[in-house]
């Protein structure tokens, strides 16, 4: 009775790390035919996505977000912007060895933001890589390179180049929940005017995700 309880235990143990074989910030994708839900709090904006699963490596979704601090830079310019952001977003696993994961992702948008009281566009073309360290079924590391790039036509028009690097965590609560936390950091460079300085930038999130 032991034996085959044990063998039972061994043929199902794939498929419960299969199951838990996902992530929305740390490299997998989330599974073919999955729609997986994220939320997430924090600065600069707080933000809902949807994941679906198109194959085991690519997914595409939407992101929306309510955005208070603009591209998140810290003692520059007005303060404190209310905005929104619209972003279909493509997500790819480049790379699944042993526990490093490596993906990329692509989450181009519109945004806007209210600076001074008068309306700012953003054409939103952010990117990134992320390299994830899967240590166990239900816990995942990451650390990140994002390059949210957008152009503001209009009043304050002109091309932002931030580079940030930071990492963060994953955990699976269970086969289908996972808590998360991230944070990103550097230098927002305002390419279109010459001679401006960089100024420093940080985005920092907790949220929950949730695999359908």
């Amino acid at each position: 009775m032991r034996r085959t309880l044990g063998w039972l235990l061994l043929a199902a143990s794939p498929a419960i790390a299969a199951e838990h074989d996902w992530s929305v910030t740390s490299g997998s994708a989330v599974g073919p035919a999955h729609l997986a839900l994220q939320f997430q709090v924090g600065w600069p904006e707080l933000s809902g996505a949807g994941y679906y699963g198109f194959n085991d490596k690519l997914d595409l979704g939407l992101r929306l977000a309510f955005a208070y601090g603009g591209d998140g830079s810290i003692g520059f310019g007005p303060g404190v912007a209310p905005g929104f952001r619209v972003q279909p977003t493509a997500r790819y696993a480049l790379l699944e060895s042993g526990i490093v994961r490596l993906g990329a992702w692509f989450s181009p948008g519109f945004g806007m933001d209210s600076i001074l009281g008068i309306a700012t566009p953003r054409i939103l073309l952010p990117l990134g890589v992320t390299l994830g360290i899967v240590p166990s079924e239900a816990l995942a590391f990451h650390v990140g390179l994002d390059l949210p790039v957008y152009i503001s036509p209009g009043p304050f028009s002109g091309l932002t180049f931030p580079i940030l690097v930071g990492g963060g965590v994953e955990y699976h609560l269970d086969k289908a929940m996972a808590l998360t936390a991230q944070a990103r950091m550097g230098p927002a460079i305002e390419l279109s005017r010459s001679g401006a300085p960089a100024h420093f930038a940080l985005r920092v999130f907790g949220g929950l995700a949730y695999r359908l």
